[in-house]
């Protein structure tokens, strides 16, 4: 996904598996760190919202991994989460 982020099939996602799997920035690009952070109407980040997003999927969906040390890891990292720590369990 870092060499191809526009072809995301090269990496086996669907879609809708990207929605899901993929920070929205690494969708859109990435945003560099030496920009301001984008708030929402409450003032939480993005890459916070994201973390909190990922997390609450990892919760409802219970995938593998524990979903609090690796909100804990994306809060860390601002919006980097460990999707090969925390991920969908296979079917």
């Amino acid at each position: 996904m870092k060499k191809h982020p526009a072809n995301l099939e090269a990496c086996g996602l669907t879609e809708s598996d990207a929605r899901i799997f993929v920070p929205a920035p690494m969708l859109k690009g990435a945003v560099p760190d030496d920009e301001p952070d984008e708030n929402d109407e409450e003032g939480t980040p993005e890459w916070k919202q994201l973390c909190i997003d990922l997390y609450v999927a990892c919760q409802e969906h219970r995938w593998k991994g524990s979903c609090n040390d690796c909100l804990r890891y994306c809060e860390g990292q601002r919006g980097k989460w460990p999707y090969e720590k925390c991920n969908r369990q296979e079917r």
